[in-house]
């Protein structure tokens, strides 16, 4: 266990030096912060709200008492309305700066809904918010005051249900559906990115002969777990980064964006991700110590775990299958599928109501598939380091495991 263990922390402090890996765990999520930062920045810089805005209504829907109508979370309005009496009064105005543009609401409105903008290239996003309150008071003046508050806030509290009704969210909108394709995205690139230093390093080691060194020391068992526990911790550290920086990031848009602030993420979702996550990261890491083992260089191993990619990224490819029938057959296949279980699983929760037997299936298969794998690697190992210079073909790696 010590030699496993040292093993371990070698492997994870030897590849959490590289500039690659610096790079993508902390240069990937400062650059969509900058990215952000520089967005939030050119639409304040772009799109600052008027002093005031002057309206000339020639169809006569605003009432003078208007704001009067509105409720109270409606007011007071970003940005004042003027009334004017014509575009000459309007104008003028404009032109002493008392207004930094106005609008003219013509008398065909109600059927063309059409209202012309002067003295400015466009309204700011408060300005066309103020003018779309007063005009939606104006249409609602002969109406109750309970009419009134319930038309500017049509529904107060939408509960969402998945497709077969097994499942009802309050809150959360677009980014509960939207969070198991973000878990997959890092689940994809933690994985694939550790694993592939695990490949790597595999492959490097077995050209300069490097193994043969080695397990004259530890058993091919031991480095195998050691190098898979070692990059296996490195993948969630970085997997923890993503994460804290994400936090940090919904965080502080949380106070500009009000979606944000209703976001909740129910419990169980979050357990089982986080299952599918570990076994998932064992499966492709005992894998691609596999295809190390296998072949005698870095571009066909590459070549080969290529296909293991595409293997786990099929549900996103299939995406539109878990959106039309989350509990049809292809979509139940692919959650049980050990390949494709950590993806399929998550993708389903959040649109159907997932049978807890077929949970319980997919993560005992995903488990029991990890599991094997990495039992089965420590032959392929040992038969590879026989095999110095020579890629094991498949058929080759068959006989030889019978006959090992």
């Amino acid at each position: 266990m010590q030699r496993l263990l040292y093993i371990a922390k070698f492997e994870y402090f030897r590849h959490l030096r590289r500039r690659m890996f610096l790079l993508t765990t902390f240069g990937v999520p400062l650059l969509l912060v900058a990215g952000f930062v520089l967005l939030f920045t050119a639409l304040v810089l772009t799109n600052q709200p008027e002093s005031a805005i002057g309206y000339v209504d020639q169809a006569d829907v605003i009432p003078a008492d208007a704001e009067a109508l509105l409720p109270a979370t409606e007011t007071p309005l970003p940005v004042p309305l003027r009334a004017y009496p014509d575009e000459a009064a309007a104008q003028e105005a404009f032109v002493a700066g008392d207004i930094a543009a106005y609008v003219v609401i013509p008398p065909d409105y109600l059927d063309s809904g059409r209202v012309t903008a002067y003295g400015a290239e466009e309204l700011s996003m408060e300005g066309e918010q103020s003018l779309h309150t007063l005009l939606r008071a104006g249409l609602l003046e002969d109406a109750t005051p309970q009419v009134i508050a319930r038309a500017f806030d049509p529904i107060e509290t939408l509960r969402r249900s998945t497709l077969d009704g097994g499942r009802t969210i309050v809150g959360g909108g677009i980014w509960f559906v939207l969070l198991p394709y973000l878990f997959g995205m890092l689940f994809l690139v933690a994985t694939f990115s550790s694993s592939s230093y695990l490949l790597q390093a595999i492959v490097e080691e077995k050209e300069n002969r490097t193994m043969e060194i080695v397990v004259t020391s530890v058993n091919p068992s031991q480095l195998i777990a050691g190098k898979t526990l070692g990059l296996g911790a490195l993948g969630l550290t970085q997997a923890l980064v993503w994460l804290l920086f994400g936090a940090l990031l919904a965080g502080v848009g949380a106070i500009f964006f009000e979606p944000l602030r209703t976001f909740n993420l129910p419990g169980d979702i979050l357990l089982i991700a986080l299952l599918a996550f570990i076994p998932g990261y064992l499966l492709f890491a005992g894998l691609m110590i596999g295809i190390g083992a296998m072949v005698s260089s870095q571009q066909e191993g590459q070549q080969m775990a290529s296909m293991l990619t595409l293997s786990g990224m099929l549900p996103f490819i299939l995406n539109f299958v878990f959106v039309t029938n989350p509990n049809g057959a292809l979509a139940v296949g692919l959650s049980l599928f050990p390949l494709s279980a950590p993806l399929a699983l998550v993708m389903r929760l959040p649109l159907a109501q997932v049978p807890f037997w077929q949970i319980l299936l997919s993560l005992g298969l995903l488990t029991a598939g990890a599991v094997l794998v990495v039992l089965t690697v420590g032959r392929i190992f040992r038969l590879g380091m026989l095999h110095h210079g020579k890629a094991i073909r498949p058929g080759e790696l068959v006989r030889l495991l019978r006959t090992s």
